[in-house]
């Protein structure tokens, strides 16, 4: 078999596609890229063969419908540009629904960090009042431990003037009383006696004019009630005694926290110490 298809055998040689057909500008690549249309594998009709008989050869097959190999290299490589086309148009679309994807992500991993920044300012600020708050309340505890000392003392110092206050005053009615009653056993006692006696006499006046014979039945009926009056007296005397000493209260003193206010009411004082008026 002869390559160059000079001698003998059957011819073999097959033709040769020129370079302006068998490459593909790239000036229509690029346009078919901006058109979105597939490139399309420019056919001439113009075909070199390599010897006179490969071109006698070429133009049979050409008659017989091209039933060479090479119009189905075309078809190939249109088929092939269309299928790279479509995965190129995919890929493309993929790649921007990627971005698409990748913006809104993107969008909302700032929302997200824009709120976790929030949250975090706004957490710093609740330990920050927090914080102003316990203070605040420990400020308030103490100074409420020492209104509530104070309250005691002051509670303290009201219920032992209104003590001292309150037996001074009560002091001087028992001494008013105790004079009163020292008066009343004096001259009014007396006086009393005496007109009890004048009062006896007058009626034993009476009787002795009604009936003199009957001054012996008045004296036994007096000598009979003797015994029920006898020692009156000296129960009288103990009586005052007793007056006297249980009229002695003993007088309450008071320290330096205690005033004794004499000329202030009873009233005002147990409403210093919290107790209600008395009626």
């Amino acid at each position: 078999m002869n390559p160059t298809g000079g001698q003998g055998g059957v011819v073999q040689d097959q033709p040769i596609v020129s370079d302006e057909i068998s490459e593909i500008p790239q000036e229509k690549l690029k346009k078919s890229r901006r058109s979105k249309k597939p490139p399309r594998v420019p056919v001439s009709d113009r075909i070199i063969p390599s010897s006179g008989a490969g071109a006698s050869a070429s133009s049979t097959a050409l008659e017989q419908g091209f039933s060479s190999p090479i119009p189905q290299h075309f078809a190939a490589a249109n088929r092939l540009a269309w299928k790279l086309y479509h995965r190129g148009a995919v890929a493309r679309k993929s790649c921007s629904d990627a971005q698409t994807r990748l913006g809104i992500e993107m969008e909302q991993k700032k929302s997200v960090e824009s709120e976790l920044q929030t949250y975090q300012r706004k957490s710093v600020e609740a330990r920050e009042r927090a914080i102003e708050e316990s203070a605040k309340t420990s400020t308030l505890q103490r100074q409420l431990a020492d209104e509530k000392t104070g309250i005691a003392s002051r509670i303290r110092r009201a219920t032992k003037a209104a003590m001292h206050t309150f037996a001074t005053k009560f002091q001087g009615k028992i001494d008013r009383t105790k004079e009163k009653i020292k008066a009343l056993g004096g001259n009014p006692k007396k006086k009393l006696v005496q007109l009890a006696q004048v009062e006896a006499n007058i009626e034993f006046t009476k009787i002795l004019r009604e009936a003199p014979d009957s001054i012996d039945t008045e004296a036994a009926k007096a000598e009979a009630w003797l015994p029920n009056v006898a020692g009156c007296d000296v129960e009288f005397y103990s009586l005052f005694a007793g007056f006297d000493s249980d009229l002695v209260v003993s007088p309450i003193s008071c320290d330096s926290s205690g005033t004794a206010r004499d000329n202030v009411l009873l009233e005002t004082l147990a409403a210093d110490v919290g107790g209600r008026a008395f009626d």
